[in-house]
């Protein structure tokens, strides 16, 4: 049942993709989510990216976010990624909403988010904006592991008003600890209504340390 239920999340997210490669790239990244109540996180995260199939250095980012969960359903977020390229530094903020479903007595979870993001150059000062639509379908495969597929789509805005790129997903969570999370994932992203016809094969490895400051952590 297990393996029938990832099959099913890989199928989801890989019916849309392409045959053409043109760029392989690597995400590494090292962070820790630090929960101060039930309803506070702070997440902080230092990634690195590779490209050319992972043999040359893409960029490097420090991100600081901060969430807020009013209900056990809903969770809101703002962020800030200071990124560090080759032709210089560049800004990121975002906001998100989340909302995350469970059926009861289900292994299943669904997820959505909404985000608006804005990168500007620090150089010039150029700036570029958009919404990102994501939808999740998770599946608890056991204690320690849970699988998932993503579907998202980037809407641009700055007086474009289009769909821009699709990116696709599958991947799994292993909860090593209650303290140490490791993320695994495949993405392929490609770019839509576009002349400039970009299709990206992204292999994701990331971890995370957990710290609970709550009351009911200390105990």
């Amino acid at each position: 049942m297990k393996i029938a239920a990832f099959s099913l999340f890989l199928l989801t997210s890989v019916i849309c993709f392409g045959q053409t490669e043109t760029n392989e790239v690597l995400w590494t990244g090292l962070g820790t989510k630090i929960k101060f109540n039930k309803k506070i996180r702070l997440d902080l995260e230092q990634q690195v990216r590779f490209q050319n199939e992972f043999k040359n250095y893409a960029y490097t980012f420090t991100e600081f976010g901060l969430n807020y969960k009013p209900t056990t359903k809903i969770r809101l977020a703002g962020n800030y990624r200071y990124m560090t390229y080759e032709r210089g530094i560049r800004h990121r903020y975002a906001l998100e909403a989340h909302y995350t479903f469970k059926p009861k007595n289900s292994n299943f979870y669904f997820h959505i988010r909404e985000r608006f993001q804005a990168f500007i150059w620090q150089d010039n000062n150029s700036s570029t904006s958009n919404i990102r639509n994501l939808i999740t379908i998770g599946y608890k495969a056991a204690k320690l592991v849970r699988i998932y597929t993503t579907q998202e789509w980037f809407y641009r805005l700055d007086n474009i008003n289009t769909l821009t790129t699709y990116r696709g997903t599958a991947g799994i969570n292993w909860n090593i600890s209650t303290a140490i999370t490791l993320m695994t994932y495949y993405s392929y992203q490609k770019s839509i209504n576009s002349t400039f016809k970009k299709n990206t094969h992204i292999i994701g490895l990331r971890g995370f340390y957990k710290i609970n400051l709550s009351k009911k952590g200390k105990k």
